[in-house]
């Protein structure tokens, strides 16, 4: 969605598919670009962690949406 630049951030190729005028949903009504938009965010986030952290947050985020009580 954003890239981090020189110039600041800017927004990227997927960003500009999905938000642009006339990009696929620019309003997030689609349940699709939603899920899209949350597995970007969690890729990125936990690609910057060590694998070793990245596997235990992904893990227990996984166990806490399996076991909801």
């Amino acid at each position: 969605m954003l890239d981090d630049s020189v110039e600041g951030f800017v927004v990227t190729a997927i960003g500009n598919a999905v938000f642009s005028e006339d990009g696929w949903d620019q309003y997030l009504e689609d349940e699709v670009t939603i899920w899209l938009v949350h597995w970007l965010l969690e890729t990125y986030f936990l690609r910057r962690l060590r694998p070793g952290i990245g596997f235990l947050i992904a893990f227990i985020h996984q166990n806490l949406l399996i076991n909801k009580p």
